[in-house]
């Protein structure tokens, strides 16, 4: 009859999985930061590409097709990760724009919202053009950002695996 001994071994390994079950939110994190990060960066180079050209009056119907050179440098440091959130599904955030333009006006005496900015350069206005930027630029590195989440998912649980002898 074979006899099977079981070690410290067992225990370690059942400790180890104790830990990972602990830790899952964090590795999740992890993850969702990775491809989040891929993310950011296609959005950071789909910004860049936009044409540029000073503000002119427009005539009756013309539409603005650029955006000042103001405002992509205020778009490109406003570029940013939204802080994680846990969700049913797990863990979610946001890649965007935060803040105000340096283009002061009557209207907006802190400077008009970048959000609002490059919503109108993605759907178009009344004064501008539709230009689809962070839409396509989301799409193109889908495979990307779902390889960077399995990448950076795996390093945390190697991090905890690490830590944990």
């Amino acid at each position: 009859m074979a006899r099977i001994t079981v070690n410290n071994g067992a225990e370690e390994i059942a400790r180890l999985l104790e830990e990972m079950s602990r830790s899952g939110e964090a590795v999740a994190k992890m993850a969702t930061y990775e491809a989040a990060r891929v993310v950011a960066d296609a959005v950071r180079e789909a910004v860049e590409t936009l044409p540029e050209d000073k503000y002119r009056y427009l005539r009756d119907g013309d539409l603005l097709d650029v955006i000042t050179k103001d405002d992509k440098e205020d778009l490109l440091d406003a570029i940013g990760i939204a802080e994680m959130k846990r969700s049913e599904d797990g863990v979610d955030t946001l890649v965007g724009f935060a803040g105000y333009s340096r283009h002061k006006t009557k209207k907006y005496p802190q400077g008009v919202p970048l959000p609002m900015i490059m919503r109108s350069i993605e759907h178009g206005s009344s004064v501008r053009q539709a230009r689809p930027t962070i839409k396509p630029a989301v799409y193109a590195v889908r495979a990307e950002a779902k390889a960077a989440a399995i990448k950076g998912g795996r390093r945390a649980i190697e991090q905890i695996i690490k830590e944990g002898h």
